[in-house]
């Protein structure tokens, strides 16, 4: 009898691993991310902020402005969407493999997207700045913490812990 529940155990273990060693399926591509226009993610920015904070049309015009150049700027900086990066297997046709073992510079601070963290928080006081000049008090406080809640709803586990 206690063999035969050794048994099924050592079953139950070893038949999810058969399963997680089969190949993905690469028979299908993978589709390139959609990229929505600039004008067009202003544009629902924006809306969302009239409907949210009942704004005027002076400034839901100055919101879609600044939220239009942002927008602009950052399709500059975005790499080509066409690209879908390395075939799986992370080898790329034509050159050598990456090299996996190249250390890091310490001097050279951690990025994401290829910005700097300072550099990116200084664009974001920016916008805030910028977004409270168009903005009565209270539409700004009700922002504010609209924003809030959406880094809350971010990162859950990182802020429910600190708080």
């Amino acid at each position: 009898m206690k063999r035969r529940y050794i048994l099924i155990s050592l079953i139950c273990l070893i038949c999810p691993l058969a399963g997680m060693a089969q190949e993905p399926d690469t028979s299908r591509p993978r589709q390139p991310r959609e990229v929505v226009e600039p004008e067009v993610r202003a544009r629902q920015m924006a809306d969302e902020m009239q409907v949210k904070l009942e704004l005027d049309q002076k400034q839901y015009k100055k919101i879609y402005k600044l939220f239009l150049r942002e927008e602009k700027e950052r399709s500059q900086t975005r790499p080509d969407p066409g690209r879908q990066g390395p075939p799986p297997g992370g080898r790329r046709e034509g050159g050598p493999p990456p090299d996996r073992n190249r250390e890091f510079s310490a001097d050279r601070p951690q990025t994401r997207r290829g910005i700097d963290p300072e550099q990116m928080q200084k664009a974001i006081e920016e916008k805030n700045k910028k977004i409270k000049k168009i903005l009565t008090d209270e539409q700004y406080e009700k922002w504010s913490s609209l924003e809030k809640e959406k880094e809350r709803k971010k990162l859950p586990w990182e802020l429910k812990e600190g708080e």
